[in-house]
């Protein structure tokens, strides 16, 4: 029973398919730069949310469409299917307004309101990721394929954790940071 409940929320949560049109909040981030190359390779009209600086990162990731968050109000967007949500707080109030009828909106980092997502006829989901073997291993695939790019912002060693977490913090990396223990 658990695990069937576990199953349905799973593919209900799933980011997008074919066709659909989705928004990512926070386009150049980690997070968000994986979601625009999975939602491209799954088929769908990708909108993200960036700074200007940015813009020619996201698109080169595959994004059809940047949305300077600095200039432009993201929640004019309308029919959308899917909202991906990295942000929460405001972003996440003003993205129910862009959902179609039936649309998703997910959040890696608040539980959405399930009244608001009631009145605005769509679904919510926090989603916590718990990697497992089988998408680590069709993940790899991807970047194997070339179909996945993996971009580092930078590499510090163990000794430097506390600049590598100022580097988090400062909402400035493009890609990952690498914690380097081998050395």
């Amino acid at each position: 029973m658990i695990k069937d409940s576990l199953r349905q929320r799973h593919e209900a949560v799933r980011l997008t398919s074919s066709g659909e049109r989705v928004l990512i909040h926070a386009g150049s981030g980690a997070v968000g730069q994986f979601a625009i190359q999975l939602a491209k390779l799954r088929g769908a009209y990708v909108y993200t949310t960036t700074s200007a600086r940015n813009t020619e990162l996201v698109l080169a990731l595959g994004a059809d469409q940047s949305i300077d968050y600095q200039l432009e109000d993201f929640s004019e967007l309308k029919d959308i299917d899917v909202v991906f949500d990295t942000i929460g707080g405001t972003t996440q109030e003003n993205s129910w307004k862009t959902l179609k009828k039936g649309g998703r909106l997910v959040s890696i980092v608040q539980n959405p309101d399930e009244t608001i997502a009631a009145e605005n006829g769509v679904s919510a989901f926090f989603c916590f990721v718990q990697p497992n073997r089988e998408q680590l291993e069709a993940l790899a695939e991807y970047v194997d394929a070339d179909q996945l790019t993996i971009n580092i912002d930078s590499e510090y060693e163990l000794a430097d954790v506390a600049n590598a977490h100022k580097r988090s913090e400062s909402g400035r990396a493009q890609g990952k940071i690498v914690i380097n223990v081998s050395s």
